[in-house]
């Protein structure tokens, strides 16, 4: 009981304000929102630099958490891909964007990677030889890489449905012109 009053104690604000947008997103996203394909990439791909960088300056040693990070994302894209696929998007001709149900799975997905990195730094603040146990290192390097691929699948599966849609959308429309 101690040690929890310590960790939460010695926590900085800054996180506890993290968390709480964290939160605030994760409900946003439990509603039902419309997807832009453009912020959908920017997201994606932060979160793809964003591990890559932390777990190569951070993770020690690096040839061991690296293939842990590939293997991470590439079990998260495959459930990003499966998560669009069985999932009913409705998209608008128009405008470029997916109207999406609201769902609590890129919200857990968020919320893993900042225990993960939590769990992280209040290790080094703790020990600072924790840094290079194999206990640390997996599952950040693992939390880190499948939620960097779950969004990078979950980018790619929502273009590929919405160019799906807009060809036939345009098929339908070419007929009717005829």
């Amino acid at each position: 009981m101690q040690q929890l009053t310590n960790t939460i104690t010695s926590t900085p604000v800054w996180v506890w304000i993290i968390l709480v947008a964290i939160i605030i997103v994760g409900f946003a996203l439990s509603r039902e929102h419309k997807l832009n394909f453009w912020r959908s990439g920017i997201v994606a791909s932060a979160f793809c630099a964003w591990a890559i960088f932390y777990v190569s300056t951070r993770l020690s040693p690096v040839h061991f958490a690296v293939p842990v990070l590939i293997a991470g994302g590439a079990i998260g894209c495959f459930v990003g891909l499966r998560y669009v696929a069985a999932r009913r998007l409705e998209t608008s001709p128009e405008i470029p964007h997916l109207t999406l149900r609201g769902s609590w799975i890129p919200f857990l997905v968020i919320i893993a990677v900042f225990f993960a990195r939590y769990y992280h730094g209040m290790r080094l603040f703790f020990d600072q030889n924790a840094g290079d146990a194999i206990s640390v290192i997996v599952p950040v390097a693992l939390t880190m890489g499948f939620s960097s691929g779950f969004f990078l699948g979950f980018s790619l599966a929502a273009f590929r449905h919405a160019r799906y849609q807009s060809r036939l959308i345009l098929a339908g429309k070419l007929e009717e012109d005829r």
